[in-house]
């Protein structure tokens, strides 16, 4: 699925599910849309730092309340039916995963493989058996690894709390987005020893082996290709 699909289907109905249940008017207004629900990353317990993985017990608690309340499509199946006008009891959802960490395999896909749930995972390609991670998630990481509490450089900041580490962090990503690749990663690489951090990576990406693996049973795949 290439990304023209991709922004077609994140296009259509983007909200907060109603996890109450308390209307079931507001369901009933649902059918005849596709609802995009897109994770990122998981883990066994919940995280303290930048980051805010899904703990796999929470996942598996929403979907089996997704499988109650939608009828769960690949997000192909979605974006057809749309485009055939059919209309169900259930509002359609399909699930989507952005980046494509180790973790989608080790922690969710036995979760959608014990309840048939599909999946569309969008991967950073570029990153497939690296080892690293995108370089977003790299410049978060530098800075909920490092124990550095002043950073000087590119500018200077107090960095003791989360919340500045964090704003930090978007500064940096929304100023390097439009560089080219290779001055990104200068500068990313730069930023790391300044900060005295190690290229060692909690998020690693799949490997090809594991997505032909996964593929092979019915997992969809599709590309970022923004993420270089």
């Amino acid at each position: 699925m290439n990304n023209s699909l991709r922004f077609i289907a994140k296009s259509f109905v983007h909200g907060v599910i109603d996890w109450s249940g308390r209307s079931q008017r507001q369901r009933r207004r649902l059918r005849g849309k596709l609802i995009v629900l897109t994770y990122h990353s998981f883990c066994t317990e919940w995280s303290r730092g930048l980051f805010h993985s899904l703990p796999v017990d929470r996942f598996e608690r929403q979907i089996l309340f997704l499988r109650s309340n939608f009828k769960l499509v690949s997000l192909q199946q979605g974006l057809d039916y749309l485009q055939q006008g059919n209309i169900d009891d259930q509002p359609w959802l399909a699930i989507t995963i952005d980046d494509g960490f180790r973790d989608n395999y080790t922690h969710a896909w036995p979760i959608f493989q014990r309840y048939d749930v599909p999946v569309t995972i969008f991967l950073a390609t570029d990153f497939i058996d690296t080892g690293r991670p995108p370089w977003p998630t790299q410049l978060v990481e530098i800075f909920d690894r490092t124990k550095a509490q002043i950073m000087e450089a590119p500018f200077r900041a107090d960095i003791k709390s989360i919340a500045k580490r964090s704003a930090c962090a978007r500064y940096l990503k929304k100023i390097w987005c439009s560089l080219p690749p290779q001055e990104r990663f200068k500068r990313l690489e730069e930023l790391r020893r300044h900060l005295c951090v190690s290229e060692e990576t909690n998020y690693p990406p799949l490997t090809w082996r594991r997505i032909l693996r996964r593929y092979a049973r019915g997992t969809s795949f599709g590309s970022q290709h923004d993420l270089p």
